[in-house]
């Protein structure tokens, strides 16, 4: 799955609309046209507006499900219950009791981020799968070439739009030359595309793995580095080629 949950967006909606919900009360309440604009913002209480603005800070946050959810939302549900409380208890524009299941929604509503799996993306930026470039297997020939003089003749296991991993081979594994493949080490990456057609990159060890973890080789993970358009463009036609039609194998 790589789309963002739509909860997202609808919560984002929501919080949008909570914000525009405040003039647009006023206006009602008062009998102000849509040309009156000035005077409906004029009768919003300086409470009101944090309360806007905070709802409009939210739906950006819901949006990007981002972890800042954590406070915006409890700080949002105790601001709107106050408010609430108030219009409440003046009784100008609604009874105690409305008010009150106003606010009892607003939390049931907003409180859909407790659960799973959005309580664990926002708890944890990593989760965002949508965020995760897709990858596929692939076998194609490369030459790694690291700063300290050391060339490597290897295939990558998989690729994606922003790196690749390469299989190691065994004599590699362990030996004195993987110090130069330490996590953070930079390489220059040729990568075999065709008989005839050529990328090079450059890219960033972001793992090393010394010994096979499920479906995986030992070998190491490549993050791209300094990606041209042309090269983001290859690299996307080979990840959604690979995706429609599975046998591409290497050159």
């Amino acid at each position: 799955m790589r789309k963002k949950p739509n909860l997202a967006y609808f919560v984002g909606a929501g919080f949008f609309i909570l914000a525009l919900g405040f003039p647009a009360q006023v206006a009602l309440y008062y009998g102000h046209e849509l040309a009156e604009w000035n005077f409906v913002l004029a009768k919003l209480s300086p409470f009101n507006w944090v309360v806007m603005l905070l709802s409009l800070v939210n739906a950006v946050l819901a949006w990007r499900m981002s972890p800042s959810l954590k406070w915006g939302v409890p700080l949002q549900m105790l601001l709107v219950a106050w408010n609430n409380g108030i219009v409440g208890l003046s009784g100008l524009n609604s009874s105690l009791l409305v008010t009150q299941s106003a606010t009892l929604a607003f939390m049931a509503a907003s409180s859909i981020f407790l659960l799973e799996p959005y309580r664990g993306v926002i708890q944890n930026p990593n989760r965002r799968w949508w965020r995760t470039a897709a990858r596929v297997r692939m076998s194609l020939p490369l030459l790694a070439h690291s700063p300290l003089g050391l060339s490597i003749k290897a295939h990558c296991y998989d690729l994606s739009e922003g790196g690749l991993f390469v299989r190691l081979a065994e004599d590699l594994v362990g030996s004195a030359a993987e110090g130069a493949l330490e996590p953070g080490r930079v390489l220059d990456i040729r990568l075999q595309i065709n008989h005839i057609q050529v990328l090079n990159l450059r890219a960033k060890i972001v793992r090393n793995v010394k010994s096979p973890r499920g479906f995986y080789p030992s070998g190491l993970g490549l993050e791209f580095l300094s990606l041209s358009q042309y090269q983001k463009k290859l690299l996307s036609q080979l990840v959604d080629r690979k995706m429609t039609t599975p046998d591409i194998q290497a050159a």
